[in-house]
């Protein structure tokens, strides 16, 4: 088996007044599948299947010696929908998240 795709960073595509921004292209099922009850710094940004990505997103707790990154405020609701994006004999190898955004969709507080 193939191993994970490392995170990526997201990328943000403006064409008019609507946007694509490209989550995630993986084949760890670590991101489309709820990792369950957390504390992780960043369990307010965590995309699996069915997860919506609302409001005042901020960064939960920071270890010592790092900077608050500042919170994102979305201005309404984002559900993650994951889909195939390809397969091998009926054997789904990547799958991919794609969230169209106004072009005032996000913006740092």
């Amino acid at each position: 088996m193939a191993e994970p795709v490392p995170r990526p960073s997201a990328g943000y595509f403006v064409h008019g007044m609507l946007g694509y921004a490209v989550i995630v292209l993986t084949n760890d099922p670590r991101y489309w599948k709820p990792a369950g009850a957390s504390t992780a710094s960043d369990s307010a940004f965590r995309i699996h299947d069915g997860a919506v990505l609302k409001n005042l997103c901020g960064w939960g707790k920071i270890p010592a010696g790092k900077e608050r990154r500042q919170s994102i405020k979305i201005s309404r609701p984002y559900e993650m929908r994951w889909s195939e994006f390809s397969n091998v004999d009926g054997q789904a190898l990547l799958w991919q998240l794609v969230v169209e955004v106004p072009e005032t969709g996000f913006r740092a507080s």
